[in-house]
C-alpha cells in the first residue's frame, strides 16, 4: 500500500473566513512544509473540503459557509493544490464517518 497525504477542511472559510480560527491558522505553515515534502517525494495529495448548497442541513447549525463556487470554499492560497491532485468536495461532514 502506498502512502498518501489527505488535507481536510483547509478552505478559506475555515481558516480565515466565517468559521476561521487561530488554531487552523497555526496549522498552515506546518502543513505547507508537509505538502512540499509530499510533492518532492511524489506522494499523492488528496484535498477534502466543504462545498455547500443553500439547502444543506449543515446550514441550520453553522450558518452559510464554504458555499459551492465561492472563494470561501477554495483551499487557502498557501496550501493551494498544484499539478495533478484529487479534490473531494462535500456538502456535509460525512466523507469518512462510515469507514471506521
Amino acid at each position: 500500500m502506498k502512502p498518501a497525504l489527505i488535507v481536510i477542511d483547509m478552505n478559506k472559510d475555515f481558516v480565515y473566513g466565517k468559521l476561521g480560527n487561530e488554531r487552523a491558522r497555526n496549522l498552515v505553515p506546518r502543513l505547507k512544509k508537509l505538502i512540499e515534502s509530499a510533492r518532492e517525494e511524489r506522494v499523492p495529495i488528496i484535498y477534502v473540503g466543504d462545498a455547500h448548497l443553500p439547502t444543506d442541513p449543515e446550514m441550520r447549525v453553522w450558518g452559510e459557509h464554504s458555499m459551492k463556487g465561492t472563494e470561501g470554499a477554495q483551499v487557502v492560497d498557501e496550501l493551494r493544490p498544484k499539478g495533478v491532485i484529487t479534490c473531494l468536495r462535500r456538502g456535509r461532514a460525512t466523507h469518512f464517518m462510515k469507514l471506521a
